[in-house]
């Protein structure tokens, strides 16, 4: 049996330390990458209103979100999209609502996106625009 001499300890531990250094060296821009990559996507989409009256919802007109049934309430401020791409619970800023704060997604849409209104003439008086819209990653 060979036992290593104290050359030999040296050259493992010249090997372990130089792992560590490569090890560290990976890990730490593994870890930049995550800071530095953006926690949050910015895309043109076409941002339509809606209210809750039958007008607007047809016969989804009942109250209620597609999001857990969650049953809307007075100066709610919330969107629809489509959970394919973005989805419920996520939260997106649409510049001109709510003050440009963000909020959730918790209502269900097959185009674009829609900003949700109590009222009807409110919700027309938004119309359809194009608008770059934050979506934050959860």
């Amino acid at each position: 049996m060979r036992t290593l001499t104290t050359k030999g300890y040296v050259w493992v531990v010249i090997v372990i330390l130089l792992a560590g250094i490569l090890w560290a060296i990976c890990k730490e821009q593994q870890i930049s990458a995550i800071i530095t990559e953006p926690w949050y996507t910015v895309e043109l989409m076409v941002v339509r209103a809606y209210c809750p009256d039958e007008e607007c919802c047809g016969r989804w007109a009942d109250g209620h979100t597609a999001w857990n049934n969650y049953e809307i309430q007075p100066g709610d401020k919330f969107v629809a999209a489509n959970p394919d791409f973005i989805p419920f619970g996520s939260m997106v800023t649409v510049p001109g609502y709510n003050n440009d704060l963000p909020v959730l997604v918790l209502d269900r849409t097959w185009g674009g996106l829609e900003v949700f209104f109590d009222d009807h003439q409110e919700a027309l008086e938004w119309g359809k625009q194009m608008l770059e819209v934050k979506i934050e990653r959860w």
